[in-house]
């Protein structure tokens, strides 16, 4: 083969290789430095060049790793708690685009609790105790509107998460079917005019902020304790049974529950990978944040073993 040829061979096999990685969602090397953990919880603490300073939470992006979102808090305004905006970049040719608060956020881009769903076309958040969504057509993301009943009401709804399905999984307080005044975990599907309280998984406690595995396999959510006179929440666990119900929650062990506040659970938008954070109290007025992650593989052999004994 001469010279002319093996290099228009070449060129062929890195165009194919090019549009293979470009057709696929994020890699494992878009985590921005981090290499992937085990099954062992290690710390999470990627540099993202683009927020320059900025201090934010989460950083969430979607399957495709070419948009993020993150919310920053205005701390010189008096509101007490409408004072977060949901900013919004996009990649184009490889680059990031200068920063904005998100255009399809309503409510003049504030909001809390930004979430791509696992396909990308839906994009929801928290706002004043309801949630809202937008959707993707022709590439552009349409101006959020609040849901309609039953994931919203005239009671406060909490934390939610999308998954594949159909199906949309939400914390909500105060509801009569409810076990308590406190959140309660529900779903339902989009579209339906029924919602169904997860009793399972459900205490007289504050169930208040969940994330549900892509697949539905299992459920992670918090529960509010009182530790030494402070409040705190607890990481919590349920499986998916195959006939459909679910197990009853149980704790997750210390890799995952500190001595602190254990919160701000989430999967990744593939399933591979979840995240949480421990806030530890360093004295009476320090607390130290932490993240983590951790490969979900850990959860599907708990939820192998769960099913095991349930579904003897």
């Amino acid at each position: 083969m001469n010279i002319k040829k093996m290099i228009t061979v070449l060129v062929f096999i890195i165009c194919l290789l090019y549009c293979s990685l470009m057709s696929q969602g994020i890699t494992d090397e878009q985590y921005y430095g981090q290499k992937p953990p085990g099954v062992t919880p290690e710390l999470y603490n990627p540099t993202f060049s683009f927020l320059d300073g900025v201090k934010t939470g989460d950083i969430i992006q979607s399957p495709d790793g070419k948009e993020v979102c993150y919310v920053i808090e205005d701390t010189s305004s008096k509101e007490r708690y409408d004072r977060n905006y949901i900013h919004y970049r996009k990649m184009e040719n490889g680059k990031w685009k200068n920063p904005e608060i998100a255009y399809f956020v309503a409510n003049q881009g504030k909001g809390s609790i930004p979430q791509f769903s696992p396909d990308g076309n839906r994009f929801s958040y928290s706002y004043k105790g309801h949630i809202w969504a937008s959707v993707k057509k022709s590439g552009q993301w349409s101006l959020a509107e609040k849901l309609p009943e039953p994931i919203n009401s005239e009671y406060y709804q909490c934390g939610f998460s999308m998954v594949k399905s159909n199906m949309f999984y939400f914390a909500s307080a105060g509801r009569p079917e409810g076990k308590s005044k406190q959140c309660d975990i529900y779903c339902a599907k989009m579209g339906d005019s029924t919602c169904v309280n997860l009793s399972n998984l459900n205490t007289e406690r504050s169930e208040c902020v969940l994330a549900v595995n892509p697949d539905e396999k299992y459920i992670i959510f918090t529960r509010y304790f009182n530790k030494s006179g402070k409040d705190a929440v607890d990481l919590y666990i349920g499986f998916h049974k195959n006939n459909g119900s679910w197990t009853v929650a149980q704790k997750l062990d210390s890799l995952f529950n500190s001595s602190g506040s254990n919160h701000s659970p989430r999967f990744s938008s593939d399933g591979k990978y979840f995240f949480y954070r421990q806030s530890i109290w360093i004295d009476s007025n320090t607390i130290e944040t932490k993240q983590y992650w951790v490969r979900t593989r850990t959860f599907d052999e708990m939820r192998e073993s769960e099913l095991k004994n349930t579904e003897k």
